[in-house]
């Protein structure tokens, strides 16, 4: 059964979306804490 194929490339997927989710608002805070 080759199932880590296709549930590794969904959770980076997964992986991917998160952090192009998080990433602004991590960047949008730093920014407002050094500015």
């Amino acid at each position: 059964m080759p199932r880590h194929g296709l549930g590794e490339r969904s959770l980076k997927e997964e992986f991917i979306l998160l952090f192009f989710m998080i990433t602004p608002m991590t960047l949008g805070g730093l920014y407002r804490a050094s500015a």
